[in-house]
């Protein structure tokens, strides 16, 4: 056994530590990942930078908030934990697929090419739909129930959202383009998320 002053140190898991703590490290993922925005709209060397930083907050983001809205001091489940690994890794891939691959298509020849290109931020997306899938399946009832209930809600607010739109775009009233159907997913993700912080609150699993 390691005499004290040679045992190596630990870092309490971040669930543990204090209110103070937890929110202070939600600050900086935030901060980092706006940082990291900034970098990435003033290209050159900072654009890589900014990708850095995007790769680094992102999970950060998502580990911080999720010890502050969730009292259990346990650690995440296996499919949890899976998902955050994957979460992780596609975010990335969207960033770079977006910044270096996506804004060619617009000066490329018609063709199944430059379709591909135009479609390949899609990809990590897809990834990131099949592991969010295989998360909820691999939850317990109470969580799938929960997911499914925002998972619902979240689908019927933008569908209505989305119809509106549409019959206002048709109407002539709104003139809107193509790229507003890019605000779809991030809008989905969003409710998704805020409704089911609620449920997790309302029932007791939050603080």
């Amino acid at each position: 056994m390691l005499p004290t002053s040679a045992r190596p140190i630990r870092t309490a898991p971040l669930a543990h530590w204090s209110r103070r703590q937890r929110w202070l490290f939600v600050l900086f993922s935030f901060a980092l990942m706006l940082v990291g925005i900034h970098w990435l709209m003033r290209g050159g060397w900072q654009l890589w930078a900014g990708l850095l930083a995007m790769s680094l907050s992102v999970p950060m983001v998502a580990y911080s908030c999720r010890s502050v809205s969730r009292t259990e001091t346990g650690p995440m489940s296996p499919a949890e934990r899976r998902f955050l690994i994957e979460f992780s890794f596609s975010m990335p891939v969207y960033f770079v697929l977006v910044i270096l691959l996506w804004g060619h298509a617009r000066q490329m020849d018609q063709g199944w090419l430059r379709a591909l290109v135009a479609v390949s931020p899609a990809l990590p997306v897809a990834w990131l739909s099949v592991a969010f899938t295989r998360m909820i399946l691999g939850s317990d009832e109470l969580m799938q129930r929960i997911h499914l209930q925002a998972l619902a809600v979240s689908a019927g607010a933008v569908s209505i959202l989305s119809m509106a739109l549409g019959f206002l775009a048709a109407a002539k009233v709104l003139a809107l383009k193509g790229d507003i159907l890019l605000w779809v997913f991030p809008v989905l993700a969003w409710v998704y998320g805020s409704v089911r912080w609620w449920l997790m609150r309302r029932l007791g699993r939050g603080d």
